[in-house]
C-alpha cells in the first residue's frame, strides 16, 4: 500500500521514522557531531543532506561544559552565537520532524530561539538544571556558572528550513548539530482544514478538521495544553479508514479552562505510525474574576479579566508584595527570578471588587 501525507498542500515522501526518535540526553554522546566547516553534510545513517547559511556568526575551537553531571561537547570548529544578529539557517533535503544541537559555554540570561519556514516548533531534551522553556520555541539558561546542554528542535508535521537565533545577552555560546535527523513521519491521510473555536453558550471548545483522502487510517487523538509545551490527550475519534471523499470530524472539549487553550491532533494509521498536526489556539474569557495562564508557569504568565481597569498585585504566601501594576484587561507578569512555589495574584477592580487566584511556579 502506497502511503502519503498532505499537510498545507505539500506531499511528503515515505521516510520511515516517527517523531519522538533521534537524540536525547541518554544517547547523544554516541552520535557524530558535525563541525561548522562540514556543510553541506549528508548523514550516513539517514541519507538526509543539510546545508547551512550563517550571518554574523563566527566560529571557535571546541571545548566542553557540564550540566547536571553530563558533559556537552562538539567537534571543532563550532559556530559561536554571541549577538542578536547572529543567525544560522539550516536547509534539509527532506522535511524533518526533529534534529538536535549542542550548545556550550552558555552564561546566565542567554536565550536560544528556533523558527521553521512554516508550522510550529517545539523544544525538548534540554538539561533540566538551569534551562527553562520560555515559549514553545525558546529556551533560556538562568544560572551563574557557564553551562552546556543539548536542545532538540521538534516540528510536528516536518519542515525543510529552520532558523537558529540568539538574544545577544551573555558572552555567547558555541553551537553545533548532531547527526540524528528524524525525517517526517508518513501517514495515509490527506489532511484538510483544522480549526478550534470557543462556543460560549455551550461552555465548550469545538475542535474540527477535515480529510480529503484516507487509506488505512485508524484514529485521530486530540491533545490539549495550557502552555503549548505540556500536552495531554483528552479524546479519540475513529477515522473512516479508507475513503477518497471529503470527511469532517468534530470533538467537543466541554468546560475548558479559562485563558489560552492549545490543541493539536495526532493521526495514527493501522500500522501504528503517527504524525502531529500544527497547533491551534483558543482564548476562553472568564465569566467574571481573573484567569491566570499558563498555570503552572515557568516564570512568565498572563493575567486576563473582563474588567478593563484596576490594580494587579502579586504576593507570596506570606503576603510580601512582589509585583504591583496598573491593569487594563490583560497583563504579563514575570516571576522568573522567584523560587518555585505558590503565589497569589489579586486584582482590585475600579468598581471595588477584588479577585484572587493562585499561580504555581514550576
Amino acid at each position: 500500500m502506497k502511503k502519503k501525507l498532505l499537510l498545507s498542500g505539500v506531499f511528503l515522501c515515505a521516510l520511515g521514522m516517527a517523531w519522538g526518535q533521534g537524540c536525547n540526553l541518554s544517547n547523544f554522546t554516541s552520535v557524530t557531531s558535525i563541525p561548522a566547516t562540514s556543510y553541506p553534510f549528508t548523514s550516513p545513517s539517514s541519507g538526509i543532506t543539510v546545508s547551512a547559511t550563517v550571518s554574523n556568526t563566527p566560529t571557535l575551537s571546541n571545548t566542553s561544559y557540564s550540566c547536571n553531571g553530563q558533559m556537552f561537547a562538539m567537534s571543532s570548529p563550532a559556530w559561536w552565537q554571541n549577538a542578536s544578529t547572529s543567525i544560522i539557517t539550516l536547509t534539509f533535503s527532506v522535511p524533518v520532524s526533529k534534529f538536535t544541537v549542542v550548545v556550550n559555554g552558555t552564561n546566565d540570561t542567554e536565550e536560544f530561539s528556533y523558527f521553521a519556514n512554516s508550522g510550529t516548533v517545539m523544544l525538548s531534551d534540554y538539561c533540566a538544571t538551569g534551562w527553562t522553556l520560555m515559549s514553545s520555541n525558546t529556551v533560556r539558561y538562568g544560572l551563574g556558572p557557564a553551562s552546556g546542554s543539548i536542545i532538540s528542535i521538534n516540528h510536528p508535521t516536518g519542515a525543510t528550513q529552520f532558523t537558529l537565533r540568539h538574544n545577544g545577552l551573555g558572552s555567547g555560546s558555541r553551537i553545533g548539530l548532531l547527526d540524528c535527523f528524524v525525517p517526517a513521519a508518513v501517514l495515509p491521510v490527506t489532511m484538510g482544514d483544522f480549526q478550534a473555536s470557543h462556543v460560549a453558550n455551550m461552555q465548550l471548545n469545538r475542535v474540527e478538521w477535515q480529510t480529503s483522502e484516507e487509506h488505512g487510517a485508524q484514529q485521530f487523538e486530540v491533545y490539549h495544553s495550557l502552555d503549548g509545551s505540556d500536552w495531554n490527550m483528552i479524546g479519540k475519534v475513529d477515522a473512516h479508514g479508507n475513503t477518497d471523499r471529503l470527511k469532517g470530524y468534530t470533538y467537543a472539549h466541554v468546560l475548558p479552562p479559562t485563558g489560552m487553550n492549545y490543541y493539536k491532533l495526532r493521526t495514527v494509521d493501522l500500522d501504528g505510525n503517527f504524525v502531529y498536526s500544527d497547533t491551534r489556539e483558543v482564548m476562553v474569557q472568564p465569566a467574571q474574576g481573573i484567569a491566570v495562564f499558563p498555570n503552572p508557569a515557568s516564570g512568565r504568565f498572563q493575567v486576563l479579566s473582563t474588567e478593563n481597569r484596576g490594580e494587579l498585585m502579586v504576593t507570596d504566601l506570606a503576603g510580601k508584595v512582589l509585583r504591583r501594576m496598573p491593569f487594563q484587561g490583560e497583563s504579563e507578569v514575570d516571576l522568573s527570578g522567584q523560587p518555585r512555589g505558590t503565589y497569589l495574584v489579586s486584582l482590585q477592580e475600579s468598581n471595588g471588587s477584588r479577585w484572587v487566584e493562585r499561580v504555581v511556579l514550576k
